[in-house]
């Protein structure tokens, strides 16, 4: 193809360049034939002869011939070879004749006009240029022979050139391309190969390292999420088939029995209830059908609201004493959603109530102060905070830490609330994490 492209182009380049030559000769045709009426226009002297001198103007391989065709004479020329016959044109014309020489054909480029004198009335000019004796006419039927030839080698030499270096260019993509294809999701983190040149192929292998490595990320959690969720939902569909198996049994003689079995998969239903929305809001905002509705409002109002709720719950229900503080230093108007940090701090509240309430009482503050241009929320209590490294997991599914893997927590939580907060905090594009305070007590904190 680059060959067929080259060889059209120079093909293209000579065509043009003859045709740039042949109407150059052209106008030098026309420019003669002016020059010889010029010189015809002088007064008549006894002899033509007269205008030879004026006509050695004329380019030496200018061919010229002034014809009476009433008289059948030529008054003046300097090649008397020129066919008088030549036809009158309004252009530059080719008039070739087999065989006119003994050892040859004529071909030349001629532009013949009549023209009136004053006493002998009309004369043909004829001026013309020898197309076979002309250098740049020559030279242009042997260019293709020359060119050609030469640019064939050239390709040829481009195109071995290029080969050996796209060859090593592409192996490294070869080689990357059969790595990748060798991967299995056991060992999909595995580093493809790459060099030191740092160049675009290393670029694409380190790309293609990182996605490896987030693809196993995901895939891992991704299991792990499925794990989670067959435990989550074993168990208490284990509660429902043994309590029904209970009332098949005993429960229609036993009112008390039957009382305590119907309490018992109801507790259940209600925990798989729970777990199963909870699963399915996550996965709503993490594939982004849910988007956050943005508007204006003051913290003081989201605070406030969330203290009277849960204080009002607290009333209802007569669980520990819970005292809630709201602490802001300034107030603060929030662009964001009301209702996703609503449900965000909810879960933080929640979360303080089921581990850290106490016959003492619970005492949370909730605070928001602006830094640096961020504002930052956080929500803390007067508990025992988080133990080692649960900082870290609070916001994974299903994670409620190790003390409080009892029936009895797990039936108020399905350990899904800070892991919904957590992905509504990034649907909002705002940042979240877990510490102690210094003084003891947990601390979620939400940075806008």
């Amino acid at each position: 193809m680059v060959a067929s492209a080259v060889i059209l182009v120079t093909s293209l380049l000579i065509f043009i360049t003859n045709k740039t030559v042949f109407i150059r000769r052209g106008i030098e045709l026309v420019q003669s034939y002016d020059e010889v009426v010029r010189v015809l226009s002088f007064p008549k002297p006894e002899d033509f002869e007269y205008y030879r001198e004026p006509l050695f103007k004329l380019p030496y391989y200018i061919s010229y011939t002034v014809y009476n065709e009433k008289e059948n004479k030529t008054l003046v020329s300097n090649d008397p070879f020129i066919p008088l016959i030549l036809p009158v044109t309004q252009k530059p014309r080719i008039y070739f004749e087999k065989n006119y020489f003994s050892d040859g054909n004529l071909k030349i480029l001629y532009y013949a006009r009549n023209y009136k004198l004053v006493d002998l009335g009309d004369v043909k000019i004829i001026i013309a240029v020898y197309i076979d004796s002309d250098y740049f006419s020559k030279l242009f039927p042997v260019i293709p022979y020359v060119m050609i030839p030469a640019l064939l080698f050239i390709l040829i030499i481009s195109f071995l050139i290029s080969f050996s270096i796209t060859r090593r260019t592409i192996q490294p993509v070869i080689r990357i391309t059969s790595e990748a294809k060798s991967r299995s999701i056991s060992d999909i983190d595995k580093a493809l190969p790459v060099s030191k040149r740092d160049d675009e192929i290393d670029q694409l292998a380190k790309t293609f390292n990182e996605l490896f490595v987030q693809i196993k990320k995901d895939f891992e959690r991704e299991r792990q999420f499925s794990s989670d969720v067959s435990h989550e939902l074993k168990t208490p569909l284990s509660v429902i088939s043994g309590q029904t198996n209970l009332l098949l049994r005993w429960g229609k003689e036993n009112p008390e029995q039957l009382e305590t079995s119907l309490n018992s998969i109801k507790a259940e239903t209600k925990s798989m209830q729970a777990i199963i929305e909870n699963l399915l809001k996550i996965s709503r905002y993490e594939s982004g059908r849910l988007k956050p509705e943005i508007s204006s409002f003051k913290v003081s109002e989201l605070f406030e609201t969330l203290k009277k709720e849960f204080l009002s719950i607290e009333n209802i229900e007569k669980t520990s004493p819970l005292t809630i503080n709201c602490r802001i230093n300034e107030e603060i108007i929030l662009e964001s959603d009301f209702d996703m940090l609503h449900q965000i701090f909810t879960a933080f509240i929640s979360n303080s109530i089921k581990y850290a309430a106490s016959e003492k009482g619970l005492e949370i503050e909730l605070a928001a102060e602006k830094e640096e241009g961020k504002i930052v929320l956080s929500e803390a209590d007067n508990g025992p905070g988080f133990k080692g490294d649960e900082v870290f997991k609070v916001f994974d599914r299903f994670y409620m830490g190790d003390q409080a893997r009892t029936r009895e927590l797990k039936n108020k939580s399905s350990g899904l609330g800070l892991s919904i907060a957590k992905t509504m905090s990034q649907a909002l594009g705002a940042e979240i994490y877990a510490s102690n305070k210094e003084e003891g007590g947990a601390k979620l904190t939400l940075i806008l």
